[in-house]
């Protein structure tokens, strides 16, 4: 298993046991000089906002032992923010993960996230960065909340469990591989949206040069802006709804699907 997504889904586990008092919780507030941001395995109510410092803001609030496991070093030039990993999850067995939406029950097969709705609400930290306009963020083994700023970058963001609304971005790849929700409000360059779990990828405007889009799980990945070209797969149970491609594209059905595309 994915370092990153185990330690995401044993720390929202421990979260979902129920919410810690206020004198268990404390904040950092640290400032650092970086080009890009990479974060990985956050489980958290997630802000990133644009502001016209040069450096890079994190601020962080939640239990004391996650704001002190929550590892932040440079790696070639990006400022990469990680939850601590944790042992003792197996893979195959089903955890609770609580977030603002409510309880989702997650349960790994093989590769796969699988989540379903529950009850209950959540508690889990809030990370809040200001960056600025123009820095590329990448996002991986993400769990809870998060809300994106016009970055006018690149975004790279892979979702296990949760909801995403990002601003206007430049090339931008998406990937669900467990449940949730993602929508980009522009996407301006390329665009690869994946779906392998269960959820729906919206992209609501911008201009696509190459469109790569393929669903293994079930859900809907919905294109909206224009795209030159596009290369489209189906091997699940889902739908792929492109319709303003400009070039003859690429489409392969071999489960239960349905590609739209609208090209004559």
């Amino acid at each position: 298993m994915n370092r990153y997504l185990l330690a995401t889904v044993m720390m929202a586990c421990a979260l979902a046991a129920g919410p810690a008092s206020a004198r268990d919780r404390t904040t950092i507030d640290e400032s650092f000089g970086a080009g890009a941001l990479d974060l990985r395995g956050l489980a958290a109510r997630v802000n990133v906002r644009l502001h016209d410092s040069g450096t890079i803001r994190l601020r962080a609030t939640g239990p004391a032992s996650w704001i002190g496991d929550l590892s932040r070093h440079a790696e070639d030039g990006a400022l990469v923010v990680s939850a601590g990993p944790v042992q003792g999850f197996r893979a195959g067995s089903a955890v609770t993960i609580a977030t603002g939406f409510g309880a989702r029950a997650v349960t790994r097969i093989g590769g796969l996230t699988m989540a379903t709705e529950g009850t209950g609400d959540g508690d889990l930290p809030e990370v809040e960065l200001w960056v600025p306009a123009g820095t590329p963020l990448t996002a991986t083994s993400t769990v809870g909340e998060w809300d994106i700023a016009d970055l006018r970058a690149p975004l790279t963001i892979e979702v296990a469990a949760g909801q995403v609304a990002a601003g206007a971005v430049t090339d931008a790849t998406v990937r669900i591989l467990g449940s949730g929700a993602v929508t980009v409000a522009r996407v301006d360059g390329d665009l690869g949206a994946d779906l392998s779990g269960a959820g729906d990828i919206t992209v609501a405007g911008g201009r696509v040069d190459m469109l790569t889009a393929s669903i293994a799980g079930t859900g809907t990945i919905r294109v909206q802006a224009p795209a030159e070209r596009a290369d489209l797969a189906i091997s699940g149970i889902g739908t792929i709804d492109a319709d303003r491609i400009v070039r003859k594209p690429s489409v392969r059905v071999s489960g239960v699907g349905t590609v739209r595309t609208g090209f004559r």
